[in-house]
């Protein structure tokens, strides 16, 4: 999802490792393990650090919800 921002364009919004394994009731370990699916592949975190700092655009999530749910 993007905000308009009338200086800078678009703006993308992130979530925490932590939100995003809130959101499907699952441990971050999960989340990452199922990046790794050879199959239906999560999406990779955008902006990746080191531990839990990684961030997970909204878009992406969203953009995979659409295209994989059943």
């Amino acid at each position: 999802m993007k905000i308009k921002n009338r200086f800078e364009g678009p703006i993308t919004m992130y979530m925490t490792t932590q939100q995003v394994a809130e959101r499907y009731s699952c441990s971050r370990k999960t989340v990452y393990r199922w990046t790794k699916r050879p199959i239906n592949p999560f999406p990779e975190p955008r902006l990746k650090h080191r531990g839990s700092a990684d961030r997970w655009a909204l878009e992406d999530i969203l953009m995979y919800e659409q295209n994989y749910s059943s």
